[in-house]
């Protein structure tokens, strides 16, 4: 079967991200003849996605949507806006081709956009190897595959020459479990060549482990991976690299795991066998501030690591404890003394302004923290991120809103466009100071950032 894989043109130039899942569900489909495009690097991405699909002609087209929005208040985006567009495009070019989505965007909102998006026939939620290939299998039956969603008359409405718009029931077929390790699929990178991410700062991503057991407030990954953690074996992992160097020429890459360094014992195992191989490579990696020693810091970085990011966002212990961290403010004052004592390592923060339990000498004391860093640390400052939270379904944050009164139980999260995302960041009802100076915050890097094409600046 012809299978065009396609990541979803985010509506905007941004920096672009390797479509890793798309290459792994790729790598699950050997049996079929499949190729992917990534219209998020080309100069004109409607062109681009036209050509493939007329000169392919795929009997079947996966997209993936990463994301539906920024999740930024200060760059507020929809990139759900291209979804019905590229929709029509498909149609016009390839009619009968089935259309399926996935990717963690589509998971997170997966009834929703079923319901919205008509023209699309198949929903595959969370983890894809498994259940993209069985669905491929029973197209006719999608009622056998359990883990989708599926629409009314998606098999038959088209071979009746039928407006599927008029068959637009949503059904899904219940729960699937993750799969685990073993049954991961190796990407195919050879099916969109890593080389053309290169100009790009680590855009190339290394999975070294799926699920996580951290519970914060607002985060999805809970939900999209499962709170166990599912570790590859770091000699497999290191296979990986390699070959993305000796194959393809990827000198540098970045470890997409919400945590690196959880658990401990397993990152650690993964720097001592780069270390042991003595590759050649440079790498990034976020990193959870509690337990950082200076012994794991000089692993990493022998090992290659030149950037950390972190994400505390919350700097008051009352602001960590009502996000769900598990660290305290002391934590993130030790990891910071540590990581200036590496002055190869470039150093990011992400934070937000006003998360619950936030008071205004606590965003003053972050203010604080902020000056004196990028102060400290200039040369190898990699940007403070002051944000909001995006409400997203799946998190303890929505369930807080609506206690709130903020938004109820049936809001719709999902977007149409830029200015209906504006509704969906929380507020805390009592921190309404926080919330002005934030805004004139927001208005300033708006203004110094005006003639940025790309929408998302440079970090503060």
């Amino acid at each position: 079967m012809r299978v065009l894989l396609v990541q979803m043109w985010l509506g905007r130039k941004e920096k672009p991200i390797y479509p890793i899942g798309l290459a792994t569900i790729a790598g699950a489909l050997r049996h079929h003849d499949v190729r992917l495009i990534d219209p998020n690097i080309v100069p004109d991405p409607w062109k681009s996605l036209e050509q493939e699909l007329a000169g392919f002609q795929p009997e079947v087209v996966g997209l993936s949507l990463r994301n539906v929005d920024t999740t930024q208040f200060r760059d507020r985006f929809a990139y759900i806006k291209t979804l019905q567009p590229t929709l029509d495009c498909i149609k016009t070019i390839v009619p009968r081709a089935k259309r399926i989505i996935g990717g963690s965007g589509f998971s997170v909102h997966a009834k929703s956009i079923m319901e919205r998006y008509p023209d699309l026939d198949f929903g595959v939620p969370l983890e894809g190897e498994e259940v993209f290939p069985e669905l491929l299998e029973h197209l006719d039956h999608p009622e056998k595959v359990a883990g989708i969603y599926y629409r009314d008359g998606s098999a038959d409405s088209r071979a009746c020459g039928d407006d599927p718009r008029r068959s637009n029931g949503v059904h899904n077929t219940g729960h699937r479990p993750f799969p685990n390790q073993e049954q991961w699929c190796q990407p195919r990178w050879e099916l969109w060549d890593p080389k053309k991410y290169l100009h790009e700062s680590a855009s190339v991503g290394i999975e070294t482990k799926r699920g996580c057991a951290l519970s914060c407030v607002y985060c999805t990954y809970g939900f999209l991976n499962g709170k166990c953690y599912r570790l590859r074996e770091p000699r497999k992992v290191v296979d990986e690299i390699q070959r993305l160097w000796e194959e393809f020429g990827v000198p540098e890459f970045m470890f997409v795991d919400s945590v690196f360094n959880h658990p401990r014992d397993h990152a650690e195992a993964i720097c001592r066998e780069l270390l042991r191989r003595d590759l050649p490579l440079r790498w990034s990696a976020w990193l959870h501030e509690k337990d950082l020693d200076r012994d794991f810091l000089d692993t990493l970085v022998d090992s290659g690591c030149y950037e950390v990011s972190f994400s505390p966002d919350g700097y008051t212990d009352e602001a960590l404890k009502r996000l769900g961290k598990d660290m305290t403010r002391a934590d993130i004052q030790n990891a910071y003394q540590l990581v200036r004592e590496f002055p190869r390592l470039r150093v990011g923060y992400n934070f937000f302004a006003n998360p619950p339990g936030q008071t205004l000498g606590g965003f003053l004391s972050l203010a604080g923290f902020f000056l004196k860093a990028r102060w400290q640390l200039r040369g190898r400052w990699n940007g403070f991120l002051l944000g909001k939270i995006r409400i997203e379904p799946h998190t303890a944050v929505f369930d807080l809103a609506v206690k709130e009164g903020a938004i109820t139980s049936q809001t719709n999260l999902l977007p149409d466009d830029d200015g209906e995302l504006i509704e969906m960041f929380y507020t805390p009802p009592d921190n309404r100071m926080i919330e002005k100076v934030y805004k004139g915050y927001v208005a300033l890097w708006k203004f110094k950032h005006r003639h940025d094409d790309s929408g998302n600046g440079i970090p503060a």
